[in-house]
């Protein structure tokens, strides 16, 4: 089954909800939105197969966290794209399946826990396959850490955090580090740019170590 869809992100659904994937469903574009109102559930069981090519917005615009379970396979960012909308931190996936995030797709995260794995966290699922080629935003109220499911080395990293988001590991982004509001507390784990990377930067900054590699000619540290 394929299915492409562009319903609205904005607007929370007003009854219980409940999508069961038996066999193998493509959603091909668009988003994929599980929002709910205060007080409404919205269930998404994957029994079989989920390739998701879209977005995903997990969670109500007033913060109510859908219920994701994973018995089968959930795999993201299959086209190269997508935004796994997380902001909520009580929003999880969870199961005994495999959550697979793919090369292109990005996860935002407003868990003070970040990218972590394991009971009570946003990534509950036996299965676990996040690509280096994706992308992760941090987009907390509270202190974050970036977690232990983070790769040592990512496509791209955003930080949104007014509270600040601390590096769990040495990380190594190949694309675009954006600094956009808050400080990246890299401390001596260190930050690093590879040879094609950028940083965009609105109010944030980096506190700690930061390196560029492969760059000639004159460097601005954002630190």
């Amino acid at each position: 089954c394929n299915l492409a869809t562009t319903s609205s992100t904005s607007t929370d659904g007003t009854a219980n909800t409940t999508f069961n994937i038996n066999g193998t469903l493509n959603m091909l574009g668009g988003n994929l939105s599980l929002r709910m109102a205060a007080g409404k559930v919205c269930s998404l069981n994957v029994v079989g197969t989920l390739n998701l090519g879209g977005n995903l917005y997990a969670s109500g615009t007033t913060g109510v966290p859908s219920v994701i379970t994973v018995s089968g396979t959930m795999n993201t960012g299959t086209l190269g794209k997508g935004t796994l909308y997380f902001d909520t931190p009580a929003q999880t996936v969870v199961g005994p399946g495999t959550f697979i995030l793919g090369a292109g797709a990005t996860f935002r995260t407003g868990a003070p826990a970040g990218v972590t794995s394991g009971a009570g966290y946003q990534i509950g699922t036996v299965g676990i396959a996040l690509s280096p080629g994706a992308r992760y935003a941090f987009v907390g109220t509270a202190a974050q850490v970036t977690g232990d499911l983070l790769a040592a080395q990512v496509r791209g990293l955003e930080i949104n955090n007014a509270s600040g988001v601390t590096l769990s590991k040495a990380t190594l982004v190949d694309s675009v580090l954006a600094l956009t509001n808050g400080a990246l507390m890299s401390d001596t784990l260190g930050v690093a740019l590879g040879p094609g990377g950028s940083v965009t930067r609105g109010s944030g900054y980096v506190d700690g170590y930061l390196a560029k590699t492969g760059f000639t000619g004159t460097k601005t540290f954002e630190v």
